[in-house]
């Protein structure tokens, strides 16, 4: 039975558990209750809970009274949907698809959607990009409320396929001034706790790039794609992060930033910097000797984009 670190058991995992067990072997109640060592009464409310999130079905049960449940394609623009509780646009209006179309952004089949050419504004200024060439084409009814909805999808965010929505800043102070996660706090929070959900992940300093339609749903883990762009670190795409290696890093970073390192040092160089004689030359050259083995890691820059300081304690 999947526990948490104080032996309660988690939730979230003991859900996703469920739903993957029932992908491959359709059971009863009694017998999911069983398998996993819980009470039939357990079992139903997990179920009305995988029933009732939006992101986990279809999840039914069959003739003999198995459930069962299908692994549902989620598209960037279902979790933006999902997550952030996007509307439907009140224009243009929702159309009926000729037989056979597919979303340009996405992909997946659609019967109802939107033209493209009803949908784009101005504001999109990359169009036969965003749209693969097919400015004639169709788009989902996601894909629509997430262009209709520019400002709130314009933004850093961290979306799970349960619809839970983080929506972080960088900056540990602002984050709290206004009552938002800090990145560097979140990505250890959600570790391991949410190990192998399915995730949307943003991180951006420019909040007024449509980026979206280039991220991409993938699994917490040691391969979560996250669309990372900062100018700085001449960062623009999609990226593969190994969640735990960057958490590692993570640690190193914030120890060297905390010392008294800039992030610039700590990038390009520790021993340019005047602290590293006060801090002494055989341990700064310890630590130069372990930045130069990880400098050009994915996950070494996204954690020095989110590093902050460590607090002082009281």
């Amino acid at each position: 039975m999947p526990l948490s670190s104080n032996g309660i058991v988690n939730k979230a995992v003991m859900l996703l558990t469920i739903r993957d067990y029932l992908c491959r072997h359709p059971a009863t109640t009694r017998q999911i209750a069983e398998e996993f060592g819980i009470s039939q009464r357990d079992v139903q409310r997990y179920l009305g809970d995988l029933q009732g999130a939006p992101l986990y079905t279809p999840l039914w049960q069959d003739e003999m009274g198995r459930w069962r449940w299908i692994v549902n394609e989620l598209t960037v623009a279902d979790m933006l949907v999902y997550g952030l509780g996007l509307e439907r646009p009140e224009t243009p209006p929702l159309r009926a698809a000729p037989p056979g179309t597919r979303c340009v952004i996405t992909g997946i089949p659609i019967t109802e959607g939107y033209l493209v050419n009803d949908l784009v504004t101005e504001a999109i200024t990359e169009f036969l990009d965003f749209f693969r060439g097919h400015p004639e084409g169709w788009v989902s009814e996601n894909v629509g409320r997430c262009f209709k909805a520019h400002r709130e999808t314009a933004r850093c965010c961290l979306i799970f396929e349960d619809g839970t929505h983080y929506d972080p800043l960088i900056n540990r102070e602002s984050a709290r001034g206004q009552q938002r996660p800090c990145w560097s706090e979140l990505v250890r929070v959600i570790w391991p706790e949410r190990i192998g959900q399915r995730v949307l992940c943003i991180l951006t300093t420019n909040m007024k790039r449509r980026l979206w339609p280039r991220a991409r749903v993938g699994a917490l883990g040691a391969r979560t794609p996250v669309y990372i762009l900062d100018a700085d670190l001449n960062l623009d795409g999609c990226y593969i992060i190994n969640w735990p290696r960057m958490i590692k890093r993570l640690d190193f970073i914030e120890m060297l930033y905390s010392t008294g390192f800039s992030k610039r040092q700590i990038q390009f160089g520790l021993l340019q910097a005047q602290i590293a004689y006060e801090v002494g030359i055989q341990k700064v050259l310890q630590w130069e000797g372990e930045l130069a083995q990880i400098r050009q890691e994915i996950e070494f820059l996204m954690a020095l984009l989110i590093a902050q300081k460590k607090e002082e304690i009281a």
